[in-house]
């Protein structure tokens, strides 16, 4: 199997919540943070072969980034990660020390509003705070737009306006409601 560079990105970000993860057949992840207070899933455009489990996922990123185009094999107690004539025996944990996602999903209500965010976006909205000194990002309709704006908490309490305080926004998408959520 390979990973694709959007699967690592999505690796790093999940290792950001939980340092440890276990590897399922086919293309889907899930990862748990101790506190169980953020689940993430994600599909991925890769299968998985086997089932494996990785106890530091920033060590096991750095295995793969030593290779420009690795192929990866479940082979039991570890995985090997391989391009060429060089491998990596990257041993995995006991997958019965790791955090387990919950099997079950979350019924969740009813969509209001749904939003696809490009990566493009939310590196300009990461600068858009940066220069303005937003603390706060709220997606916000119009009744007609969705816009995802970078404000400060005075800003955000004043919805008439900016109260005078710097603000990034950003064209998103289109909506039929009127909301703000911060």
């Amino acid at each position: 199997m390979h990973f694709s560079a959007r699967t690592i990105q999505i690796l790093r970000n999940f290792s950001s919540i939980q340092q440890a993860m276990i590897f399922e057949p086919g293309n889907k992840l899930k990862v748990v943070s101790e506190q169980n207070s953020i689940l993430a899933k994600a599909t991925i455009d890769t299968d998985i072969d086997g089932s494996f489990a990785i106890y530091d996922m920033g060590k096991f990123l750095s295995a793969l980034s030593m290779f420009d185009e690795p192929t990866l094999t479940c082979k039991g107690s570890y995985v090997e990660i391989r391009q060429g004539d060089e491998k990596i025996d990257y041993i995995c944990a006991e997958p019965s020390l790791i955090k387990r996602p919950p099997n079950k999903e979350i019924a969740l209500p009813s969509v209001d509003v749904e939003v696809n965010l490009v990566s493009d976006t939310i590196n300009r909205m990461i600068k858009g705070m940066a220069i303005t000194g937003a603390n706060v990002i709220c997606f916000t309709g119009d009744g007609k737009d969705l816009y995802l704006e970078a404000k400060t908490l005075a800003a955000t309490k004043n919805q008439a306006g900016t109260n005078g305080a710097p603000s990034y926004r950003a064209l998103i998408g289109k909506t039929d409601k009127k909301f703000s959520l911060s």
